[in-house]
């Protein structure tokens, strides 16, 4: 049965996979430090990622580096949930 729960084990949410989630540690934090650089602030929020220019470009380079929210990583998602649930 389908749930909300990401791989790492916490909820799926925009908020996490941008913000928080461990998987993406690495490419986060070039996120970061990118929109930090060019928006001349020390703290990264969703509001940022998602409601200003250059906050929606880097995003978006993040989204298709990590390919999160894709088609195959959706799939792929649903497979590893069905072979853990078969164990």
């Amino acid at each position: 049965m389908p749930n909300n729960r990401y791989t790492c084990g916490s909820i799926e949410t925009t908020e996490h996979l941008l913000l928080n989630c461990k998987e993406y540690r690495v490419e986060r934090r070039k996120l970061f430090l990118k929109v930090k650089e060019k928006l001349n602030i020390k703290t990264i929020t969703l509001s940022i990622l998602l409601h200003t220019k250059i906050g929606i470009k880097e995003t978006l380079v993040f989204l298709k580096e990590t390919s999160i929210c894709t088609r195959n990583w959706h799939q792929e998602r649903l497979e590893n949930r069905e072979v853990k649930e078969e164990d």
